[in-house]
Parts: structure tokens; C-alpha cells; sequence
């Protein structure tokens, strides 16, 4: 569209080469966050306006991690030059409470409701990246959540990697899950959690990316100071060579072993657990059934918001959202599934 002073309105279907060649007063990304190639459009863009321009990104929201949420997350942090708003769906005079629970009934999920029309920003990226925890449980968790103590003397030496929320009691039992990492600097996490196989609370929460071997002699550390019941260590991987340096440090700990038939009638015990595409929801199940019948207390505040950032894909698998870590959620998740065995008589 062309006005009479010269000025235009062009528009543009969402290309790899969107864009490109541009040079305008205001350029606007409409729903950036379903665009396929939003950071190709971005880049081409950007020098578009650089001299005196504006640039407008806006877009219904679509879970944490790609290109809209960093930037938006960016905005809030001011590490960039952006000014950000969110217009919540109250903002229409139209729309209330009563009209809310109109549209509830009519999503056939809560994530639905909640990307179209958010009454907050965590609901708007949160909710809307299909979350395998309920977030309103999560947000009762934080606001329940202790604090952690100082850390005892006799795990010191784990500084400034752990926390402790609890020391051990009398006449209560343990459970140790660990989630092994290759130890690369920018990789995964090295993470255990402990849990009170009586209370189902968090006592200990450990992360870090450290060497194996070292890894393994702080879960020793840490399992020998709770006087671990059972601590159930994940063998993919890296997960091997931390099993075989806990058996060689310490014979005595006693290390889970996962029970599998060979052929027809040979039973084969295994240290450790194996996670697979088969054996994963099992322990997100634990984990979610833990939350939801409130046996399961976390504490740390690093593990909940793994669980905010925690989806699943429309195949039904489910992985920590791009750019987040979920390390501290399978460890608890093998010290929650752990638990449910022992509880069940396994």
C-alpha cells in the first residue's frame, strides 16, 4: 500500500529471506513466536531500523526457550534495548472472571486456555509450553519451600555445590537419586537428591560438573552421612563409570540393582537404572503422583523451577524446555521412584 507522500505499507509471509534488503520507519513481527524462521527475520530486520527506526515484536505466547521468550526475557533483564508489556486477557472490558470460566469449560486443556488468553506472564509462557507439572501446584511448593541451613560439618568439603534443608533424624531411612553428566563445562549437571523416605521431604540437593570420579566420591560423601537406605544411581552413559568408583570406594553402599530377564527364565541384576524411551515416564509418573498426592516436599528452588520448565511434545515425550536443565528433576525423580518401591513392599 502506497500513500501519497511516498510512504508504504509492505507486507511479508514469514521466509528465510523475510526482511532481507528492508529499509523502513517501523517494522513489526506479528506473532513471532509461530513464525519459523522468527530469528532469520529478526536478523534481517534489526539493521533494518538501526538508524532511527522501531522495531515492534508481539505475539501470543508459546512456552519458555525460544526466540520470543529470550527476548522478552531479555527485555525484563534490560540486556537489551527492547521495552516490553504484557496485556493480560482482563484488559478487554468484556472479558471477566465469569467469561474465563466460560472459555475454561471449552479448552479441552488448561494449557490452551492459558496461551490465548493469560492472566500473567508465567501463564503466558509457562502454561502455554504444554507443562508436565501443574503450575499452581509448583507456586504452593515455592511459597512452602524452606530454606537452606548451614551446611553441616561433615559435608563441607561438597561446598559450595550442596544444599542441605535437613539434617538426618533418628529412626528415619533415606533415599539417594543421582543423575550422572560427562562433566563439560557447558554441559549437563552432575545432580543427587536425597529424600526422607518417611516425610517424602528434600533434605539435600547437590549440582555441579565435576569429573566422574569425583562425582562419585560425593555421592559417597552424601550418602554415607544419611545413611542411605538405598541410593539408585541412573548408569546411562557416564552413569557406568560412577557406579563402578562407588563400588570400588565403598563396597558396603547399597546401591540399587534393577532386576532383567535375559532369553526365557535368566534374571540378570544390574546396577543402577536405566533410563530408556519405556523406563522414562515411569519415573515422571512417580514424580508427578508424588507432587499431586503431596508425598513428595521439595525444597530447592533450583529443582521447581526445573519443574516450571519441564514439557511435553505433542507425541507425548516430554525434556526440559530449550535452554533449561532437568538434571535435578531426574535425580529426584529416581529417589521418588525409589521410595514408591519401598513404600509398595518392592
Amino acid at each position: 500500500m502506497r500513500f501519497k507522500n511516498g510512504s508504504e505499507i509492505v507486507t511479508q509471509p514469514s521466509t528465510e529471506d523475510a526482511g532481507r534488503g528492508f529499509t523502513g520507519a517501523l517494522a513489526i513481527m506479528d506473532e513471532a513466536a509461530y513464525q519459523p524462521y522468527a530469528e532469520l527475520t529478526y536478523l534481517s530486520l534489526k539493521p533494518a531500523v538501526d538508524n532511527g527506526g522501531q522495531l515492534i515484536v508481539f505475539s501470543t505466547a508459546k512456552g519458555v526457550g525460544g526466540f520470543f521468550h529470550r527476548l522478552w526475557e531479555e527485555a525484563v533483564a534490560g540486556q537489551n534495548g527492547f521495552a516490553y508489556l504484557f496485556l493480560p486477557y482482563h484488559l478487554h472490558p468484556h472479558r471477566d472472571e465469569a467469561w474465563r470460566e466460560q472459555q475454561r469449560r471449552e479448552f479441552l486443556e488448561e494449557w490452551m486456555l492459558a496461551q490465548e488468553y493469560p492472566a500473567t506472564i508465567e501463564e503466558a509462557f509457562v502454561m502455554s509450553g504444554r507443562p508436565v507439572f501443574n503450575p499452581i501446584t509448583l507456586q504452593r511448593l515455592r511459597q512452602e519451600a524452606k530454606e537452606p541451613i548451614q551446611t553441616p560439618p561433615d559435608l563441607a568439603l561438597l561446598d559450595p555445590y550442596i544444599q542441605v534443608f535437613a539434617e538426618p533424624e533418628a529412626g528415619h531411612f533415606y533415599i539417594v537419586g543421582v543423575d550422572c553428566a560427562e562433566g563439560l563445562i557447558h554441559g549437563d549437571l552432575n545432580a543427587i537428591c536425597v529424600i526422607d523416605g518417611l516425610t517424602g521431604e528434600q533434605v539435600a540437593e547437590y549440582a555441579s560438573r565435576v569429573e566422574a570420579f569425583t562425582f562419585a566420591e560425593h555421592v559417597n560423601i552424601v550418602a554415607c552421612y544419611y545413611q542411605a537406605a538405598e541410593v539408585i544411581v541412573e548408569r546411562n552413559g557416564i552413569g557406568a563409570a560412577v557406579l563402578l568408583k562407588l563400588r570400588q570406594i565403598n563396597p558396603q553402599l547399597r546401591l540399587y540393582r534393577d532386576q532383567t530377564v535375559r532369553r526365557r527364565y535368566t534374571i540378570r541384576s544390574v546396577y543402577g537404572w536405566q533410563t530408556t524411551v519405556k523406563t522414562k515416564p515411569l519415573l515422571i509418573n512417580a514424580l508427578q503422583e508424588g507432587l499431586h498426592t503431596g508425598q513428595l516436599r521439595p525444597n530447592s528452588k533450583e529443582l521447581l523451577d526445573e519443574m516450571a520448565h519441564y514439557q511435553r511434545d505433542e507425541d507425548g515425550s516430554t525434556h526440559a524446555a530449550p535452554g533449561y536443565t532437568d538434571d535435578r528433576l531426574m535425580a529426584m525423580a529416581l529417589a521418588c521412584l525409589k521410595g514408591i518401591m519401598w513404600t509398595s513392599g518392592r
